[in-house]
């Protein structure tokens, strides 16, 4: 078959029902007449579709070939020409296997780009009738919707009329005015006459229409690569879902974000919530291009470069206004409300409503200082198996004050804190995957409220929810502490005896002592290996290996008083025992103190404190004459210790020492905390701690708590036997 001598061809992005009707128009024919001329039945013609312009959205193969022949345009060409370019992507209807789009609905007609229509002679283009589309970034004008005169959208066209481009027909491509039957005569005005709405260059919305039309062309590209186009159908899915929420909120709210003043005052809005979006009656309201260019465009300042972390302040206006009309009034209801949102679009408006909740949902959200999270319970054992049963010594330090309380008790609710913002489990739940005995622990209601007492709950919650943040981005050194806590060879490990008390017996053997047997320190020198392979601190230990409260202070001295020989002999042990269960593993590691920046702690840092200082944080025993007598009793010089204990007084912010009424120096309630509850160290602190240990700890004549057999201390005051 011969084709068409005369060639009209298509224009980038036009759409298939404009090249046909312009083409028509120079052939002085009609469409069904290129139709007829190409063989193919017009009736017949993408057959199946919606509307008096079938092909526009799908042709068959073989239509597209006959119709190639005759016009001698490319089938391909063709066939990009159709809404079925769009098809897989959920960006167009798809007649008889998807009837609507994924997201908005599929316009009934085409918006349109006067100036567009003004400066190519009447040439409409595909993309214009995807429902996203809704300003033109080459114009920077805003899309028209309807004909200015009738205020009717344009539809589908009939084959059988000749054609006159640029005429409105009530169609999408027109028509000279002629009666319809029964009806009024057709309007007959220019689209390309329409008053178009100025947008300006840089701002909010011309940036979301091309940041969405990146999108698109993006999906398009990927079509036959899942993981791709699942990601992007995940942001248009989040897009459109912000989108449909803030034109909810502008309508129903008087006060707005900055962000939000500034798109309405780009689309002219500003004399009332959305007045300038009016609809024409029984018309869908989200169908309108100013309505739909609001909501995308405050959708793009809320997730466009901000992977993982939605604008915070937006999230807050929309989470603010469905609580305020019931729809979502807890964060528990935001998955169900925002069902099709992205975890970190519903953790982001989870966010303010948990952070009005009590401290157990804003740990399970992570609602304070980052962004927040929707509880995964499915992996809370996984993750708990990071978090030791005791808070990390030198972060249970930071975050406490020193306060006459329970120290490692304080740490265990720590953790627990810790364990509920790191699986997002509720408070019970987290406590066992631990395995802390409620009875040992008291409730977390009471511990939070002394917190708050000491105005100190908001930074140490702020601070739990980064670390839990961290532990997920980073992850601990793979310390698997619940594994090590199911493993007997562990959790229950013996001494051995061998090698610490020759480590123990060349140690004494320095100062000119020789070595005797103490059961009672080998005992303690067995939990603190347990500790170190669990984790545990020995209190919270099981069955007849945990330590009674009353030993606890005789532990604590016997651990930070221990040289580093020793500290060292243990390690080696730790290690050999996780290499005999097969675990490859860290013997101890705590977060780096850089994981929560920018929050207030309430305690003392101890990397801001020297080796030295952190040796002396028993200071001295109650009841010493004077300084030069405790340091004679401590093994170091009167200048060091008084030294030392002036800047720990620093760090902690408070008096360690006082002279009594003996005469007698003696500690403060703070300085009895710190000699009481002796706070251990990270441990890469603690090998420089035992090493100055080593050094200037201990002399001749001293008798520090490792070189004791702890069930015959002296007395205060007293010289050790």
């Amino acid at each position: 078959m011969a084709g068409i001598p005369i060639r009209l061809a298509p224009l980038p992005g036009e759409a298939l029902d404009s090249w046909l009707g312009a083409y028509a128009d120079l052939l002085h024919a009609t469409v069904r007449d290129i139709f007829r001329f190409a063989g193919i039945d017009c009736s017949r013609a993408g057959r199946g579709q919606l509307n008096g312009k079938p092909w526009l959205h799908q042709l068959a193969e073989a239509e597209l070939a006959a119709l190639s022949a005759a016009t001698g345009v490319p089938a391909q060409t063709l066939a990009g020409m159709t809404l079925a370019r769009y098809h897989g992507t959920g960006l167009a209807a798809r007649p008889g296997i998807q009837p609507a789009p994924r997201w908005w609905r599929q316009p009934s007609g085409s918006r349109y780009c006067p100036r567009c229509l003004a400066a190519n002679g009447g040439r409409w283009m595909l993309a214009w009738r995807i429902p996203w589309a809704f300003a033109c970034t080459g114009c920077q004008a805003l899309l028209a919707d309807n004909c200015p005169d009738c205020g009717r959208r344009h539809r589908s066209t009939r084959p059988g009329r000749a054609r006159q481009p640029g005429r409105c027909d009530l169609t999408g491509l027109p028509l000279p005015p002629w009666r319809p039957p029964g009806g009024t005569p057709a309007c007959g005005s220019d689209p390309a006459a329409t008053p178009a709405v100025a947008l300006p260059a840089g701002g909010h919305v011309l940036a979301a229409q091309q940041h969405v039309d990146a999108v698109i062309a993006t999906l398009l590209s990927a079509q036959g690569r899942p993981a791709e186009t699942a990601a992007l159908r995940q942001y248009l899915d989040d897009a459109c879902a912000v989108a449909r929420a803030a034109v909810s909120a502008a309508g129903r709210t008087a006060s707005f974000p900055a962000a939000v003043t500034a798109v309405l005052d780009e689309l002219g809005a500003r004399t009332g919530p959305m007045s300038a979006f009016a609809s024409p009656p029984r018309a869908p309201p989200r169908q309108l291009a100013p309505v739909t260019a609001f909501g995308v465009a405050v959708a793009d300042i809320m997730l466009h470069g901000r992977p993982g972390d939605p604008d915070p302040v937006i999230a807050g206006w929309l989470a603010g206004h469905a609580a305020s009309r019931g729809q979502m009034t807890c964060p528990g209801q935001v998955p169900i409300v925002w069902n099709r949102a992205s975890p970190a679009l519903q953790a982001s408006l989870a966010r303010p409503l948990a952070a009005q909740a009590d401290t157990v949902r804003q740990l399970r959200y992570r609602a304070v200082a980052g962004p927040a999270r929707i509880p995964d319970p499915a992996r809370g054992r996984e993750r708990a198996a990071a978090v030791p049963s005791l808070m990390w010594p030198g972060w249970a330090l930071r975050l406490l004050p020193p306060w006459r309380r329970d120290f490692q008790r304080s740490r265990a609710l720590l953790a627990v804190m810790l364990a509920v913002a790191v699986t997002g489990e509720e408070y019970g739940t987290a406590r066992d995957l631990l395995g802390l005995e409620p009875s040992r622990l008291g409730k977390l209601g009471n511990f939070t409220a002394l917190l708050r007492q000491h105005a100190i709950l908001e930074p140490v919650t702020a601070a739990i929810c980064q670390l839990a943040r961290n532990l997920d981005q980073h992850g601990a050194p793979v310390i698997d502490y619940a594994r090590r806590g199911r493993l007997g060879s562990l959790c229950q490990a013996p001494l051995d005896t061998g090698s610490w008390r020759s480590q123990r017996d060349l140690l004494l053997a320095q100062h000119g002592r020789p070595g005797q047997h103490a059961p009672a320190q080998e005992q303690l020198a067995r939990l603190r290996l347990i500790e170190l392979l669990t984790g545990t601190h020995p209190r919270y230990l099981p069955g007849p290996l945990q330590l009674p409260r009353q030993r606890g202070p005789d532990y604590a001295a016997f651990v930070f008083t221990m040289p580093g020989h020793l500290d060292l002999c243990l390690r080696r042990q730790a290690s050999a025992l996780l290499s005999q269960a097969g675990i490859s593993e860290p013997v101890t590691w705590e977060p780096p103190s850089g994981w929560a920046p920018g929050i207030p702690r309430p305690g003392p840092d101890p990397d801001a404190a020297s080796a030295e200082q952190r040796i002396r944080r028993l200071l001295t025993i109650p009841g010493q004459p004077d300084l030069q007598h405790a340091a004679r009793h401590l093994g170091t010089t009167t200048a060091r210790l008084s030294r030392q204990v002036r800047q720990l007084e620093d760090v902690a912010g408070t008096a360690l020492l006082r002279t009594g009424p003996d005469g007698r120096l003696t500690l403060t309630a703070h300085g009895r905390l710190f000699a009481r509850d002796v706070h251990p160290v990270p441990e890469s602190l603690e090998q420089s701690r035992k090493s100055n240990s080593d050094n200037h700890g201990t002399g001749p004549g001293a008798r520090p708590s490792w070189d004791r057999d702890q069930g015959h201390q002296p007395q205060p005051g007293q010289s050790a036997p």
